[in-house]
């Protein structure tokens, strides 16, 4: 018990972890500059399954989810959000993948829109 009290402490005093003596309320909406949970924007840099602020897990198998969560640090608006994973995005080198490519790419704007909404539903964005 003391070891795992110590634990605790640690966690709290170096800002890992918090207390919190009501239940967290998840946003309505994404903010103009969206914010996601620090813990889960860390783990999708290299997982696919990440903590929500529900004290849950979800997998994000998407790699264009996965980026725009790790983007979300509270610095860009959304247009700076689809400029970023635009320049991510790598063009095929199949011919034949060029057409759903092009359609990823003009999606882009709605897609991110879509995604923010996703991510406030599994607890992983904070406003």
């Amino acid at each position: 018990r003391s070891e795992l009290a110590e634990f605790l402490f640690a966690t709290l005093r170096r800002g890992i972890a918090q207390i919190h003596t009501e239940a967290h309320t998840l946003p309505e909406q994404a903010g103009e500059f969206p914010i996601a949970s620090p813990i889960a924007r860390q783990q999708a840099q290299t997982h696919t399954v990440v903590t929500t602020l529900l004290h849950d897990t979800v997998g994000l198998d998407d790699p264009l989810s996965r980026a725009l969560l790790v983007l979300l640090d509270g610095t860009r608006n959304r247009a700076a959000l689809v400029a970023d994973l635009n320049n991510m995005l790598k063009a095929p080198e199949d011919p034949q993948q060029q057409a759903q490519y092009e359609v990823i790419k003009a999606n882009l704007p709605e897609t991110v829109e879509t995604q923010l909404k996703r991510l406030i539903r599994l607890g992983l964005l904070i406003c």
